[in-house]
C-alpha cells in the first residue's frame, strides 16, 4: 500500500490534514483491482476541534470528519475499488489518485495525491526440445497476448512435421499460441526416403520400385530382368556407379538403375537358299520329278570361339526330307530328294539351320521349287493348251495351279 498525506492546517500543537492510500488487491491477468482510501488525520497528541472539516476522494463527494478530532487520529472516511487495465503490451500501468480536504478551523485546504504501478500481465515460458534436431531458444508468453511459435527446426536426414505440445496439442511452425500457461514444445520428425526405380533396357520382368531410407543401407533386389539372347551383367546407376543384383545402396538420393547386358548368343545365318525341280542326278529339268535344294550358311563365333555348324533339317510341303550334317563356320550344302514330284506343281521347301552351341535356337527359311510354266503349248497334232502341256485327247486345255481343264 502507498499513502501520501497533505496538511490542511496547524493550530500550533499539531496538524490536521488528509491522506490518500492505494493498494493493488489482485492481478486479474490483463487488469488489476486497486483499492483507494481517503483519510483524515490529527498528528498531535491533543484533540483538535475542527470546524466544518471534510474530505473529497476522487470527486466522490464530501465525507465529513468528526468535530472533535482525537489526538493521533488517522481514519478512513471513504474508499472504493477500481479496475485498471495494464499496458497493451502487458506491461505495468502507473495510476494516480487524489483526496481533497478542507476545514474552517484550522482554516485551510489541501490535496494529497498518490501514484502506484500495477503489476504487469503474468508471464509464462515456452520452451523447446529439438528431439535430435536444432533447438530454438525459449520464449516468453504474456497473459492475454498470443505468442508466435518458433519456425521449423532442422535435422539432417529428416523433415520437420510439427511441434508436439505438453498440453496435448500439436502446433505448426509459426502457429499462434494463445494459452495462458507454461508450454513445452517437442519437435516431431519424419525420416526422409528416396525411390529406387529400375529400367530393364530392352528386357522383361522389370523389378518393382524400392524405397531407400536415410541412414539405412538398402539391399538391391536380387530379381533380374531377362532378355532373349542376352545375359544380365549388372545395374548401371544414374549416379554413375555400377550395382550388382543383391548389392548395397547407401546414398541418400533418388536412383534409377538401368540393366546392362552382354550378348549371350548369335544365331547362324542362312546366306542363300534355292530349290528347283531336277533329274535324279540333280540336273535342273522342267520335267524333273526330283527337287534339289541348295543352302549357303554361316555360324557366329563372337560369343563362342569354338562354335560351328551342326545340321540343316529339310522339309518339303511339311514333310521331312532328311538332315544335312555340316561342320565349320560357313559353307554351301545341298540335298536331292523325291522321284515322284509332279513337275507342273510348285512345292514349298523349308530348311532349319542350327549350330553346335544352341541347336534349339536355329533359324528357318522357305523357298518355292517352281513347277513348269507354260504360256501356250501346241503339240504336233495341233492341240493347244494355255498354261500347260497340250494333249491329243482334246484340242484346247487350260491349266491353273496344276489342274488341267480340257475343252473339246
Amino acid at each position: 500500500m502507498a499513502t501520501v498525506y497533505a496538511e490542511i492546517g496547524n493550530p500550533g500543537y499539531g496538524g490536521v490534514g488528509v491522506g490518500v492510500s492505494a493498494s493493488e488487491q489482485s492481478n486479474n491477468g490483463s487488469t488489476s483491482t486497486i483499492k483507494v482510501e481517503g483519510r483524515y488525520y490529527n498528528d498531535s497528541p491533543y484533540t483538535v476541534y475542527a470546524d466544518d472539516s471534510h474530505i473529497n476522494l476522487s470527486g466522490r463527494g464530501d465525507r465529513s470528519a468528526p468535530y472533535a478530532v482525537p489526538g493521533n487520529y488517522n481514519e478512513v472516511l471513504d474508499s472504493y475499488t477500481i479496475t485498471v487495465s495494464h499496458g497493451s503490451d502487458g506491461s505495468a500501468k502507473s495510476v494516480s489518485f487524489s483526496c481533497y480536504g478542507e476545514s474552517t478551523y484550522p482554516s485551510g485546504s489541501a490535496t494529497a495525491t498518490v501514484t502506484i504501478s500495477t503489476s504487469a500481465n503474468p508471464r509464462y515460458t515456452v520452451s523447446y526440445d529439438g528431439a535430435g534436431g536444432s533447438t530454438p531458444g525459449s520464449q516468453t508468453k504474456i497473459y492475454g497476448i498470443s505468442c508466435t511459435v518458433a519456425s521449423a527446426s532442422s535435422r539432417t536426414g529428416y523433415t520437420f512435421q510439427y511441434w508436439s505440445g505438453s498440453d496435448g496439442k500439436n502446433y505448426n511452425a509459426k502457429a499462434s499460441f494463445t494459452g495462458n500457461y507454461a508450454l513445452k514444445l517437442t519437435a516431431v520428425w519424419k525420416i526422409n526416403t528416396w525411390t529406387v526405380t529400375f529400367n530393364a533396357n530392352g528386357g522383361t520382368g522389370t523389378p518393382s520400385n524400392q524405397t531407400k531410407t536415410y541412414g539405412q543401407t538398402l539391399t538391391i533386389t536380387t530379381k533380374k530382368p531377362t532378355r532373349t539372347l542376352y545375359d544380365f551383367v549388372s545395374w548401371s546407376g544414374s549416379d554413375g556407379k555400377t550395382y550388382a543384383a543383391g548389392g548395397s545402396f547407401t546414398g541418400n538420393y533418388n536412383l534409377t538403375l538401368t540393366a546392362s547386358w552382354k550378348l549371350a548368343y548369335v544365331k547362324p545365318t542362312i546366306k542363300s537358299l534355292q530349290a528347283y525341280h531336277c533329274l535324279q542326278d540333280g540336273t535342273a529339268s522342267e520335267s524333273g520329278t526330283y527337287i534339289k535344294v541348295l543352302i549357303g550358311w554361316s555360324v557366329d563365333r563372337y560369343v563362342y570361339s569354338d562354335n560351328q555348324g551342326k545340321g540343316i533339317n529339310v522339309t518339303c510341303d511339311g514333310t521331312s526330307k532328311g538332315t544335312i550334317n555340316i561342320s565349320g563356320i560357313s559353307g554351301s550344302s545341298q540335298l536331292i530328294f523325291g522321284g515322284s514330284y509332279d513337275p507342273d506343281i510348285t512345292n514349298v521347301v523349308s530348311v532349319y539351320l542350327y549350330d553346335t552351341k544352341q541347336p534349339s535356337m536355329g533359324v528357318s527359311n522357305s523357298v518355292n521349287a517352281q513347277g513348269t510354266s507354260y504360256i501356250l503349248d501346241i503339240d504336233t497334232n495341233g492341240n493347244v493348251c494355255f498354261g500347260g502341256a497340250a494333249e491329243s485327247t482334246y484340242q484346247i486345255c487350260t491349266k491353273k495351279n496344276g489342274v488341267v481343264t480340257w475343252h473339246p
